[in-house]
């Protein structure tokens, strides 16, 4: 399930995943990014991972053909979890958000995630 963070605001898009991270979620946050892309010509990203059941392979198959198009847009995404899993999926993420800088940040860093994604 798709949670909005009370965090989203201007060019951020602020999420928290909780549970199998479905197709039609993939649909509704690439709609979230684009939005901000045609208005500010940019997007940076805040993805809270919790309580995860995995990502179905049609959600992750979104997901990147998404990256494809667009990761020249996303200038940075700070992603929070708690599992090892999630850490190599943004490093796999990371090689095709070539222009984007995206962290991994441990749950308990949740702050300093929110404060490194306002650095630039």
């Amino acid at each position: 399930m798709l949670e909005v963070l009370d965090e989203t605001a201007g060019d951020v898009v602020a999420l928290r995943i909780t549970g199998k991270h479905i197709h039609g979620e993939s649909h509704k946050l690439a709609g979230m990014i684009d939005a901000r892309i045609a208005t500010y010509g940019h997007a940076r990203c805040f993805i809270e991972i919790t309580e995860t059941d995995g990502v179905e392979l049609s959600a992750l198959k979104e997901d990147l053909q998404f990256e494809l198009e667009h990761g020249d847009q996303i200038r940075r995404c700070a992603v929070v979890g708690e599992h090892s899993w999630e850490r190599w999926l943004v490093r796999i993420l990371s090689l095709y958000f070539r222009s984007a800088d995206i962290q991994f940040f441990p749950e308990n860093d949740r702050g300093r995630a929110l404060e490194w994604l306002g650095e630039e």
